[in-house]
């Protein structure tokens, strides 16, 4: 949910940014470039750039905390998200007009960009294990397009305990979706309400899960990287093939 949250308030903020959804920095960098838009060519790669970053030094974290404290890995990548987060809001309420970052205020714009997209970087190696499954959490368009994958796998496969799990696995995907969209109309509206102190909900949700964790001796150590090969194409690592059996 705290995806959907920031890369809504983003798109609010900073004049149609994504902080999370690369893909469509992505598209949008290509066609500033296509029509010599320069500035929102920057915006774009900044964005891009950072969200980079951010899963580069959450990924480090971890591969360092799992030679010497597995178990603080996870609470250490959270507290980076959260410094991230914290960095955002409080430019963000410093250098923000009617809730929104004007473009010309470059370093207000580039800080309060990069910040955002940088947590939401380290939030996907944070969160990369959803249940069982290898799932980056604002990889929107693989979710979608393994929930529809697995539904149709699971009407072709035969009754048993195999189409249970397909369709379940479908079902759990397509409900981190759902979670992703309420996340974002609830960012959007928190935004256009309150500005860039919306940020404290992310904040509140990503801190209290950390204290609740510590309190109840239940630090997480998360796995090392497993990054997919060279014919993993374009699948998200929590994708699952046509035909392949779920793992939960």
């Amino acid at each position: 949910m705290t995806g959907g949250f920031v890369d809504a308030v983003g798109y609010v903020a900073l004049f149609q940014l994504f902080t999370a959804h690369q893909s469509g920095n992505s598209a949008g960098l290509g066609v500033a470039i296509a029509l010599g838009e320069w500035t929102m060519a920057w915006r774009r790669f900044s964005a891009i750039g950072a969200f980079f970053v951010g899963v580069a030094l959450g990924t480090l974290i971890v591969e360092q905390c799992r030679r010497r404290r597995p178990r603080w890995s996870g609470p250490a990548v959270a507290t980076a998200e959260l410094l991230a987060l914290a960095t955002a809001l409080g430019v963000g309420i410093s250098a923000a007009h009617h809730g929104t970052i004007a473009v010309a205020d470059t370093a207000a714009y580039a800080a309060a960009a990069t910040s955002l997209a940088a947590a939401m970087g380290v939030q996907n190696v944070l969160l990369r294990r959803v249940g069982s499954g290898n799932t980056p959490t604002t990889y929107v368009t693989g979710i979608l397009t393994s929930t529809a994958e697995l539904f149709v796998v699971g009407l072709h496969q035969r009754r048993g305990e195999g189409r249970r799990l397909t369709f379940r696995r479908s079902g759990f995907l397509g409900s981190i979706w759902l979670v992703y969209l309420a996340g974002a109309v609830a960012g959007g509206a928190a935004e256009t309400a309150w500005g860039f102190a919306a940020l404290g909900f992310p904040i509140a949700v990503v801190a209290g899960v950390l204290v609740w964790q510590a309190r109840a001796g239940l630090l997480p150590s998360l796995p090392p990287s497993s990054a997919p090969g060279p014919d993993a194409g374009d699948r998200s690592s929590g994708d699952v093939a046509v035909g392949e059996a779920p793992e939960l």
